[in-house]
């Protein structure tokens, strides 16, 4: 399986997992100039940026997300708030979705800050 086929499946159990809590999801795969903004979603007027990591080996899946690329996410996502303007009046949060693929299910942990 190539990653970007694990990537989407990663992906789609996250944004399966934001549904059951309530979140909207406005997109997914945003390119912009300085990479991809795995999932874009809303809820109670702030706006999440979450990056998707899952793994399927012993590797557990938060440390898959290192310094550079959050700093790459955070390029991204303030370039995309600049691109969209319009959405300046939610409150925008980071956010990284580990998933954890187990012998008896998944475990998803969800991390989120504010970006300022």
């Amino acid at each position: 399986m190539f990653s970007r086929e694990i990537g989407n499946i990663g992906e789609n159990i996250a944004i399966a997992y934001l549904k059951t809590k309530k979140f909207y999801i406005l997109a997914k795969n945003v390119y912009v100039r300085w990479g991809e903004i795995d999932i874009i979603a809303i809820k109670n007027r702030k706006i999440y940026f979450f990056e998707v990591k899952y793994s399927r080996t012993g590797i557990p899946a938060v440390d898959m997300y290192s310094k550079s690329k959050r700093r790459k996410v955070i390029r991204s996502v303030y370039l995309w708030l600049d691109l969209y303007s319009k959405m300046k009046n939610y409150s925008p949060k980071l956010g990284l979705i580990a998933i954890q693929r187990l012998s008896d299910g998944l475990d998803i942990k969800v991390y989120i800050e504010a970006l300022y």
